[in-house]
């Protein structure tokens, strides 16, 4: 805009200029005054925001500066891209070997039946200690035969909750060496065995295993689906 002349300006409001002109700098306004025009502003528009006079004095960043910070986040996103690729073979194969091992883990461990020990599968639910002592009495008096079938008579104190005969049934031979392999776990030697038959104790689904001891013998229940180190359901000693 070009300056007026004196002519188009009154006495006074050359006055006013030259005083304009003659003052002297004051600096930056002080910061209570900026306080109070921001406090009428924000009276006087109160539904509409009013950004405080101090916020706007925001500092400029010089545009170098700026480009450098573009230049390291775009660094960053790239090393981490690529971490992640040479990453991502080796964490396939470590999934591949973890289900590997979890699959041999789930492999059933087993020990083989000796070769004159009866395998036997009953309906029998055995709830008591005298009727598995029955159990290894005849299992000790009766040796294998090819027509193996036994029906038990035990006395009315003795007899299980539900009982039918014992016959011997070689499919439960995978069964039965599953069983030895946790008695074995318990310190029954499986040469030791003379019979294992595949029945229930307590209404749970169990293998009972027959085995010599040193001067006696001792009956051993199982869990049907045990693994090595699982206790033992029941030890019932067989009385010589």
């Amino acid at each position: 805009m070009s300056e007026f002349d004196d002519a188009q300006l009154s006495a006074q409001e050359r006055r006013v200029r030259d005083l304009l002109r003659g003052a002297a700098d004051v600096g930056p306004m002080p910061d209570d005054v900026v306080a109070r025009i921001d406090e009428a502003l924000a009276a006087a528009r109160p539904a509409t925001p009013v950004a405080s006079l101090a916020a706007r004095r925001r500092p400029r960043v010089p545009r170098v500066f700026a480009a450098a910070a573009g230049l390291i986040v775009a660094a960053g996103a790239g090393v981490l891209a690529l971490d992640q690729l040479q990453s991502g073979g080796g964490g396939a194969a470590s999934s591949g070997s973890a289900a590997d091992s979890a699959a041999g883990s789930a492999a059933v461990t087993t020990e083989q039946v000796p070769a004159d020990a009866e395998i036997l599968l009953s309906g029998t639910d055995y709830t008591d200690v005298a009727a598995v002592q029955d159990l290894g009495e005849e299992s000790l008096d009766s040796p294998a035969t090819d027509d193996a079938t036994r029906g038990r008579t035990p006395d009315m104190l003795s007899a299980p909750q539900s009982s039918e005969s014992a016959s011997s049934d070689p499919s439960q031979r995978p069964q039965a060496e599953r069983a030895l392999a946790c008695t074995k776990a318990l310190g029954v030697d499986p040469a030791s065995v003379v019979a294992v038959e595949i029945a229930a104790w307590r209404s749970e689904p169990a293998a009972f295993v027959v085995h010599r001891t040193p001067g006696a013998a001792e009956v051993v229940v199982v869990a049907l689906d045990c693994a090595p180190g699982d206790a033992a359901l029941s030890t019932v000693p067989v009385p010589s």
